[in-house]
């Protein structure tokens, strides 16, 4: 005789192991009473069969069935081994490739290999899933609601910045990320405040150093400011002191906005990386090695973080470097030049006070909807639908506020910035190209209709940013 298979699941353990350890003392008491000893037992822990995991056990029980070593498969109940109709349908096929017999300890036998044996199956697999579902819907609604009412959601690792609990500040962390964020929206770059943070040996929560990524996300998270989100839609205020400012949270989001727009974050060795666009496909134009070793700004047909490019577009990076540079040159020694400029980025004081009252009237918008939805004024289809509308002004708003933040800060001293230009990094550099022309800067073929080679100059179309509308 071959080996009976117990196995066990459980969806969430909360104590370590307790939940299918009850599972296990109860399939070996079944078995022992129908004198199965030679038992092997699969064990997933912690794992759900509703949502679409693999269960490494299970999938090896399946396995031991089909070959043939497995007389007999013992489970707690049917929903311990499948709860979706399609693993039904797998479970079955493995059962009727071994010849195997299926008991339960609460479902009793399941004899798969009659049709009215399967029915019964099924029957108790769709009651197991719409369990599952109406299991998912109230957690849905609890936790739609705490976000309503601006409670932590609970669960996962503490936030940087903030206690356990999420009711109060840890000061030490909060004013790490006051100073980092200080230091970023007065000109410091990402990478030399976490190069400081790592230095002083402040660690994450979880006892992580800090990259690039993982400051970012958390300076622009809404918990920072003091907002409670709810799938990625900010619903009210929170429950929990705020470590930024509300301004402060909402310029170090309108910095990283380009960023996101763009995929990767352009390279510190070539100037015009992610800033050159196709003229054909609009996609970014990166900085690739040619064959003989020069490097070249192309439009990539590979797949990239911002999609595949149609490969059409390639420019030397010595050339159109220079061009841009010289020709930015040009127009700060233009007194004209530098008039418009000024007036320009003086315009934006007023976009960006305007952008800011627009994004307030919103989130007061959001919060009132919240309220009603949390009292039972209005169905949850009417409150989804007024929450889109607002999360699509919302995200048009944002966008218009990013660019009035480009554009408000001092008038341009251009003697001071035609100085300093030898000194600056390249990650600088870009910034001045960003801030005096029109980005992106799109890049023609290089060749005409008749197939005659154009002129790299004539091939970038570099404006004034002024003219970007």
């Amino acid at each position: 005789m071959g080996d009976v298979g117990i196995y066990a699941r459980i969806s969430l353990d909360r104590h370590d192991g307790e939940g299918v350890g009850r599972q296990l003392a109860d399939c070996r008491e079944l078995a022992a009473t129908r004198g199965w000893d030679n038992v092997v037992e699969y064990v997933d822990n912690d794992l759900s069969a509703f949502r679409a995991k693999r269960r490494p056990r299970y999938d090896q029980m399946l396995e031991d069935l089909h070959g043939g070593r497995l007389v007999a498969v013992v489970a707690y109940h049917s929903d311990r081994l499948y709860r979706r109709l399609t693993d039904l349908e797998t479970f079955i096929a493995a059962v009727q490739a071994a010849g195997a017999e299926v008991v339960t300890v609460k479902a009793g036998d399941l004899d798969l290999s009659t049709a009215s044996g399967r029915m019964m199956a099924g029957i108790l697999g769709s009651v197991s899933k719409h369990e599952s579902e109406r299991i998912g819907e109230r957690v849905s609604r609890a936790k739609r609601e705490r976000a309503a009412q601006g409670r932590p959601a609970g669960g996962g690792m503490r936030p940087f910045g903030l206690t356990a609990t999420r009711d109060a500040l840890v000061e030490a962390e909060a004013a790490e990320l006051r100073q980092a964020a200080a230091a970023i929206l007065t000109g410091a770059s990402w990478a030399s405040e976490v190069a400081r943070l790592n230095d002083a040996g402040v660690r994450s929560t979880q006892g992580r150093y800090w990259t690039a990524g993982n400051l970012r996300r958390i300076l622009t998270s809404p918990h920072v400011a003091g907002l409670r989100s709810y799938r990625g839609e900010i619903v009210g205020p929170a429950s929990w002191p705020a470590i930024l400012d509300r301004g402060t949270w909402e310029l170090l989001r309108a910095e990283v906005a380009p960023r996101r727009r763009t995929g990767r974050p352009p390279s510190d060795r070539h100037l015009l990386t992610g800033i050159l666009a196709c003229s054909k496909c609009s996609r970014p134009l990166w900085a690739n090695r040619t064959r003989t070793s020069s490097f070249n700004y192309q439009c990539k047909g590979s797949q990239t973080t911002t999609g595949r490019g149609c490969g059409g577009i390639s420019i030397s990076t010595a050339r159109a470097d220079e061009h841009v540079v010289d020709e930015l040159r040009r127009w700060l020694q233009r007194p004209t030049f530098v008039a418009e400029l000024n007036a320009w980025l003086a315009y934006g004081d007023e976009s960006l006070a305007g952008a800011r009252a627009e994004l307030d009237e919103i989130e007061q918008r959001q919060v009132a909807l919240a309220e009603r939805w949390a009292e039972g004024a209005m169905p949850d289809p009417a409150y989804d639908a007024a929450a889109g509308v607002l999360a699509q002004r919302r995200a048009a708003t944002e966008g218009r506020l990013s660019g009035a933040v480009r554009r408000s800060g001092p008038k341009v001293n251009a003697s001071d910035l035609l100085r300093a230009w030898d000194l600056f990094t390249v990650p600088e550099r870009r910034e001045a190209i960003r801030l005096v022309a029109k980005v992106p800067i799109v890049v023609g073929p290089g060749r005409d209709a008749s197939g005659q080679t154009v002129p790299a100059d004539e091939r970038l179309d570099l404006v004034p940013v002024w003219e970007s509308g």
